[in-house]
């Protein structure tokens, strides 16, 4: 969805896997690394 605001000019995913001693099914951990800028034209 565009904003006028907001720019999202990078986004970067980081998936990992982790076993625990307790469970044999993996856990799997997902990241979202959002840079955000705002625009100056609001203010």
């Amino acid at each position: 969805m565009p904003s006028g605001e907001w720019a999202l000019p990078m986004t970067t995913v980081s998936r990992t896997v982790k076993f625990y001693e307790c469970c044999p099914e993996p856990y799997p951990d997902l990241k979202f690394y959002l840079h955000l800028r705002r625009r100056t034209l609001y203010y």
